[in-house]
């Protein structure tokens, strides 16, 4: 919280500080009215400008095709745009500068799924690509760091991977099931340290679903560092590498 100072009275209104912001009192209405108040700044860094391509991949910029590939859906800056592929009008999903999202994917629908911390915890939330109705929170899950969700073919899951590099399967059906599918240990803490003390050694970088939606796909490095591609069967909860090490 923050006290009060500078205050200034003048005609009925006393005008003062809080905080980094300025207020008018109005004395006879008893209320106080927040001031809009825009500094153009000098700095190149705070002006308005155009991103070429380039500099949009520095903006968390990501992309998604629709299930019908008309239509392609953009991540950038914490707003997610949808664009039609030709003729149409761009749509921007999100309105709300205060909850940037992450990582927006489509469903088999159409819709779209997309990551936002609204909650203080990054989760996922299905979003109108018309950007019209308001978004639907679809888990509840860990703190840990989520990456981008991939939607199954049937729509009723969703796979993805975190920070502890763990593959995780959440069902969207109404029991609501999340469970873990598997973890590379070459990224995890043992002994005060990294296993491996190089960048990305180890990280699963690529998750997949088979069309059925059975089977999730994924390669994982191994301890003699080779890589080995191992399908998990959802329907019976088994790993099958189908790769030699």
């Amino acid at each position: 919280s923050y006290d009060i100072s500078y205050a200034s009275l003048s005609e009925g209104k006393i005008a003062y500080q809080l905080g980094p912001d300025l207020y008018i009192y109005d004395v006879r209405k008893e209320n106080s009215k927040k001031l809009a108040i825009t500094i153009v700044s000098d700095f190149k860094e705070s002006q308005e400008r155009w991103l070429d391509s380039e500099e949009l991949l520095d903006f968390n910029f990501t992309t998604s095709i629709s299930p019908t590939g008309d239509e392609v859906a953009i991540t950038a800056r914490g707003e997610i745009f949808t664009l039609p592929v030709n003729e149409g009008r761009a749509v921007q999903v999100t309105k709300d500068s205060n909850v940037p999202m992450r990582f927006a994917n489509y469903f088999p629908n159409g819709k779209l799924i997309a990551a936002s911390d609204e909650t203080g915890e990054l989760e996922y939330y299905e979003l109108d690509p018309r950007g019209i109705e308001s978004r639907q929170q679809l888990t509840e899950t860990d703190p840990s760091f989520k990456y981008a969700p991939i939607p199954s073919p049937d729509g009723n899951k969703i796979a993805f991977l975190d920070s502890d590099n763990k593959i995780w399967i959440q069902e969207l059906t109404k029991d609501g099931k999340l469970f873990e599918v598997d973890q590379c240990d070459l990224w995890n803490y043992a002994d005060g340290g990294f296993r491996y003390n190089i960048e990305n050694v180890g990280k699963i970088n690529s998750i997949n679903w088979s069309p059925d939606s059975r089977w999730l796909a994924y390669p994982k490095i191994l301890d003699n560092m080779n890589n080995q591609i191992v399908i998990f069967d959802v329907e019976n909860q088994e790993h099958h590498p189908i790769t030699s090490e």
